[in-house]
């Protein structure tokens, strides 16, 4: 950091079995340069705000029921959950985190002498987080929302970032088109918008290698190869799109 201290962040887990890659919150760690502790925080997913919003109705009803029991017997409620984290965000002496949840997907198959055996599909992603700590490790505000992506066959970071004193913007490739959300400086979101990647005119039919970068100012790219249907017929094309909040 600028100002000679470190600063470590990451997911924690409660579970001895360092095999397991499932984590119940993020921390926050803050050093000076003789490696002596400022500050520490940890953040139980579940007390971010919209962390169960990509839920259904009877499952997020279900997690609040949980929780207020295990308040009620003085213990603390935690879910597991895979987390892809980013690297910490520092804007004006505070520090902003950000990760997306994601499981794995197997198919099982049964062959013609009655054997079964399961492959790997790929990740599907369900929702992504943003946390901000003030200088001292307190957590200012929370936010989550649902990342509609498509499964891969990898892990991979979906999320163009771009964060101000003011405002934090979110820009992601969904299905077929592009997705930015703007936040304001309490973390609440002000705006929703989906992007297409083609005209009224043209059909999208298949899309690849879908990307989105922050490029400067309040300016993004999303890229990627695409697939379209037109009264000219059908087209695969290099697309690249400037978003401007």
């Amino acid at each position: 950091m600028n100002d000679g201290n470190y600063l470590f962040s990451g997911t924690y887990s409660l579970s001895e079995n360092s095999k397991m890659k499932e984590s119940v919150g993020i921390f926050v760690l803050k050093t000076d340069s003789n490696g002596k502790t400022l500050f520490s925080t940890f953040t139980n997913f579940l007390d971010l705000k919209n962390f169960t919003s990509y839920m259904s109705d009877k499952n997020k009803s279900g997690i609040e029921v949980e929780k207020s029991k295990s308040e009620a017997n003085g213990k603390e409620l935690t879910k597991e959950y895979n987390i892809l984290p980013y690297n910490a965000i520092g804007n004006d002496g505070k520090y902003l985190l950000i990760g997306e949840a994601y499981y794995s997907v197997w198919e099982t198959e049964v062959d013609k002498n009655g054997v079964s055996g399961s492959h790997f599909l790929g990740y599907n992603y369900t929702h992504y987080f943003i946390v901000e700590y003030n200088n001292e490790g307190k957590v200012e505000w929370s936010n989550a929302a649902e990342l509609n992506v498509k499964m891969m066959p990898v892990r991979m970071k979906h999320l163009a970032v771009n964060k101000d004193a003011n405002s934090l913007q979110i820009v992601y490739p969904s299905y077929g088109c592009v997705v930015k959300t703007s936040y304001d400086s309490n973390g609440d979101e002000i705006s929703t918008e989906e992007i297409k990647y083609v005209g009224d005119e043209e059909t999208l039919r298949r899309s690849f290698d879908l990307d989105t970068k922050y490029w400067y100012g309040t300016h993004f790219l999303a890229a990627g190869k695409l697939l379209t249907k037109s009264k000219e017929g059908r087209e695969k094309v290099y697309s690249i799109l400037k978003i401007t909040y």
